[in-house]
C-alpha cells in the first residue's frame, strides 16, 4: 500500500511493454506531470494534468490510487487524462476526481465505477462542483455496454432542474445493462430523480438492477486505511 511512482516513471514502464493488455494499479500514488506520446500539454486554466498513455491496454483498473502534483505541492485541480483506444474493460474505485478518456474506446464493453465517500473533507464540500465532475466523468463511458455504478448517496448525483439536465446529462446509446447501488435518505424524492436521470440516458437499456439502501455501510479496518490513504493532503 502506498507505492509511489512519478508519472514519467509509470509511463516509461508501460512503454517498456508495448503489448501490455492489462494494467492494474492498486493503492499507487502517481506524482508529477507526464506528457504521454501524442497527448496535449496542459492549457491555461486546466489546472494540473497527469497523462496516462496505454496504447495496447484492453483492461485498466485504478483501485484507490492517489494523483498528486509532487512531494510538496498539493493545491490546484488535478485531472487524469487516459489514452487507451483499445480499452474494453475499465474499473475505478476511489474518490470523485476529474479524469477523462483522451480518445474514445469504441469497443468498451464493461465499466465499473465505485465512487468512495470522503471520510474527512479538506475545506468546504461543493455539491455543485461535485455534480458537474460526476457527470463529466460518466460522459467518458458513453460507448459502454455494461455499467455498474456505486455511489455513496444517490442524492449527490441527481440533476433536478431542466436547465442543468440539458447541460450535464449524457447519452449511453449502447448501454444494455445497468447496475446502480447507493444510499438514499428516508422519504426523499431526490434519489428517485437520480435514478430517472440515469434511465433517461439509456435508450436501449434491457437489464436494470437497483441495490438501494438507507443503512450506512460498515467500514472495516482496511476500508478506513484505504480512505485515509486517498485523503492524505493532495
Amino acid at each position: 500500500m502506498g507505492s509511489i511512482f512519478s508519472g514519467t516513471t509509470l509511463q516509461n514502464l508501460i512503454h517498456a511493454a508495448p503489448v501490455l493488455a492489462t494494467l492494474h494499479l492498486e493503492f499507487v500514488k502517481v506524482r508529477g506531470f507526464s506528457a504521454g506520446k501524442g497527448l496535449p500539454s496542459p492549457q491555461p486554466g486546466e489546472g494540473f494534468i497527469i497523462l496516462l498513455h496505454c496504447p495496447a491496454a484492453i483492461e485498466l483498473v485504478l483501485d484507490r490510487c492517489r494523483w498528486v502534483k509532487n512531494y510538496h505541492e498539493s493545491n490546484g485541480t488535478i485531472t487524469v487524462k487516459i489514452d487507451a483506444p483499445r480499452l474494453r474493460r475499465f474499473r475505478y474505485q476511489g474518490l470523485l476526481r476529474p479524469f477523462t478518456l483522451h480518445s474514445q474506446a469504441p469497443d468498451l464493453a464493461r465499466v465499473d465505477l465505485h465512487i468512495l465517500p470522503h471520510v474527512h473533507y479538506h475545506g468546504e464540500k461543493d455539491a455543485g462542483r461535485d455534480l458537474v465532475t460526476f457527470w463529466r466523468l460518466a460522459q467518458n463511458f458513453s460507448n459502454a455496454k455494461d455499467l455498474k455504478l456505486r455511489v455513496n448517496m444517490l442524492e449527490d448525483i441527481a440533476v433536478v432542474d431542466s436547465e442543468s439536465r440539458a447541460k450535464l446529462l449524457c447519452s449511453f446509446p449502447k448501454l444494455k445493462r445497468l447496475r446502480l447501488e447507493g444510499m438514499h435518505k428516508l422519504n426523499g424524492k431526490t434519489a428517485a430523480v437520480a435514478v430517472a436521470n440515469m434511465l433517461s440516458c439509456c435508450p436501449v437499456l434491457r437489464d436494470l438492477r437497483l441495490n438501494l439502501t438507507m443503512a450506512q455501510p460498515d467500514l472495516n479496518r482496511d476500508d478506513v486505511r484505504g480512505r485515509c490513504f486517498l485523503e492524505k493532503k493532495y
